[in-house]
């Protein structure tokens, strides 16, 4: 079961601006490291509830911005992450 949605952009400035669109929709995001087991992004990645993910992708498409998509799985106590559509 996929716990969290984690929203990955290729740069700091795009993360900082996505936060704050996603925040101004009332959307519940958090800043965090990207997970060293996805090798892609700016070092700064946003999660956010699964259920969340498509407004999230709808907002920021709507400001040009278009992130990779990763869901955050639970498994004996471990955090894996897979890349979704």
């Amino acid at each position: 079961m996929t716990e969290e949605a984690v929203l990955v952009f290729a740069g700091a400035g795009e993360s900082i601006l996505a936060e704050r669109l996603l925040l101004g929709a009332g959307l519940a995001v958090k800043v965090m490291p990207v997970p060293g087991s996805i090798r892609s992004g700016c070092g700064l990645c946003l999660r956010l509830p699964t259920a969340e993910s498509g407004k999230a992708r709808e907002v920021l498409a709507g400001s040009g911005i278009f992130p990779q998509l990763y869901g955050r799985n639970l498994e004996n106590g471990k955090s894996t992450f897979s890349e979704m559509e």
